[in-house]
């Protein structure tokens, strides 16, 4: 893969659990410039790309710095609108300008902490060309794994294991679970090459991209806010100790 690795912000404004949740105010600034602050530490501030529909988000964006060339078209900026929809847009618009791009690193604005080095691991891993795609993912342990969940029974009385043909009784201590790993969200990346060849955005093989919990936070909820600004305030205090 060459070196053209582009940054894509996507933050439509229509989102429903937290009103106008990308700019909301947060721990002083809004939610969408704690992924636009991360963003410039690694990528050179043309090549990060705030994808919105929403005059006001692309005020906000272009106020911390980077780019918003356009204003992404409201069919792809629907509940149901899907990350395919927004990456082609964002290629199609790179193909009018006839910039070639190598790889995407997909960094939603949900997911505040992600950091400088994670970002770079995601840039390290496309531009070693091994995977058609990256996902970051954080660890399921304990009541979270898989093997420890349950679908409810077509009788609609009872409760199957989640996974079929899983005897939970063989797990039944959290050492016995093996290693299994959720989606979080903070920074996947795309390899264009191999999404042209597959015309599938996430296909095999798959990088994967480690993060821990406390790093893997995603704001879809107004509790969820409120725990952001908790662990801030916590963190602003420490600082002030120190």
């Amino acid at each position: 893969m060459n070196n053209k690795i582009i940054a894509l912000i996507p933050a439509r404004g229509g989102s429903k659990g937290v009103i106008r949740k990308n700019i909301r105010e947060v721990g002083g600034q809004p939610l969408i410039a704690y992924t636009i602050k991360a963003a410039l530490e690694v990528f050179p501030v043309e090549d990060i790309i705030v994808s919105t529909d929403d005059i006001d988000i692309a005020e906000v964006a272009s106020s911390y710095g980077v780019k918003v060339p356009f204003l992404r078209p409201d069919e792809f900026a629907q509940d149901t609108s899907s990350d395919q929809q927004v990456i082609d847009h964002l290629l199609t618009w790179f193909e009018s300008k006839q910039v070639s791009v190598d790889g995407i690193v997909y960094l939603r604005p949900t997911t505040p902490f992600k950091t400088p080095e994670i970002l770079k691991s995601a840039v390290d891993m496309l531009k070693a060309g091994d995977y058609a795609c990256i996902r970051s993912v954080t660890p399921c342990e304990g009541a979270n794994h898989p093997y420890w969940m349950f679908k409810q029974n077509s009788t609609g009385c009872t409760l199957d294991a989640f996974i079929d043909g899983i005897n939970i009784n063989n797990y039944y201590q959290r050492q016995l679970l093996p290693d299994a790993y959720r989606l979080n969200g903070v920074c996947d990346g795309i390899n264009v090459k191999a999404y042209r060849e597959n015309n599938q955005l996430w296909a095999s093989p798959i990088g994967m991209l480690k993060v821990d919990e406390e790093h893997s936070l995603d704001i879809d909820t107004e509790l969820d806010l409120e725990y952001f600004e908790l662990i801030l305030s916590r963190s602003r205090s420490n600082d002030n100790v120190e």
